[in-house]
């Protein structure tokens, strides 16, 4: 039996006890986002293959790739985590995450609509409460990990929403989809 004489949450990073996800739904959006355009894909591929001789065949086989790709981002993305604690704040997938030390943290401003994060002397990083579940233990988790915070009252300023990715990420999902079944179409025409 061993004891372990520190108080929670110093000299162990990544002690946080929640991790924050995405919201249900656009995670369910990256994952048919990913196997829809891998199927069409293949389709695009297939169709492609019946018809080398055609003008664009090349453009039908290397498309399908961009669109998967995109999905596959959106879907790494999207099944990302976040962990905020006393050791710093990481994001990323268990034992693969990018972590920000808690001295390069300068302060987190504290929004109606999501949080700020001043790293250094770039923009901040903002978390959008529509982009993640359970925000309200989020923001408890940076009352309680002990950073310099700044509470506002309001949303936050446009320059700092702008730094949310989730409504661009979720129309650049639709677009891959979308994109796959035209080339499909054309493919096949």
């Amino acid at each position: 039996m061993a004891a372990v004489d520190l108080p929670p949450g110093l000299g162990l990073v990544g002690s946080s006890r929640h991790a924050f996800r995405a919201r249900p739904g656009p995670r369910r959006l990256a994952g048919v986002a990913l196997l829809s355009t891998s199927v069409l894909c293949v389709l695009a591929w297939y169709f492609a293959s019946r018809q080398p001789w055609r003008l664009r065949s090349g453009w039908y086989a290397v498309m399908p790739m961009v669109f998967v790709a995109v999905a596959g981002v959106g879907y790494a993305v999207r099944r990302a985590q976040v962990w905020l604690d006393r050791g710093g704040v990481r994001w990323g997938w268990g034992g693969l995450s990018i972590r920000v030390e808690p001295e390069r943290l300068r302060e987190i401003q504290i929004y109606a609509d999501g949080l700020a994060l001043a790293i250094g002397r770039g923009a901040p990083w903002f978390l959008a409460r529509r982009d993640w579940a359970d925000f309200g233990a989020l923001v408890r988790d940076a009352r309680r990990a002990g950073f310099p915070l700044v509470e506002h009252a309001g949303r936050a300023p446009w320059r700092a929403r702008l730094q949310a990715y989730g409504g661009v990420l979720d129309g650049l999902m639709v677009v891959a989809m979308l994109g796959a079944c035209g080339l499909v179409l054309a493919a096949a025409g």
